[in-house]
């Protein structure tokens, strides 16, 4: 399998060291696939963004969010 760049997932994992709701095991799962982004919904984070190492979770719950490729 191809590494993926980008996951889109209702319910993502949470971060726990940034105390934002979510699900450990899908947590668990998206570490082994660094440098990705996590664009995920369901429980709504004050904080829009974090990084679980090198992976980007983006929080876009109750929230509109544009996302443009860098050239």
């Amino acid at each position: 399998m191809e590494q993926p760049g980008l996951m889109v997932l209702h319910d993502g994992p949470d971060s726990p060291a940034d105390r934002m709701r979510g699900n450990g095991r899908v947590r668990e799962v998206v570490e082994r696939y660094p440098n990705s982004l996590i664009i995920r919904g369901h429980a709504h984070w004050k904080r829009p963004l974090v990084e679980l190492g090198a992976t980007q979770v983006l929080n876009v719950d109750a929230r509109a969010v544009i996302c443009q490729r860098a050239p």
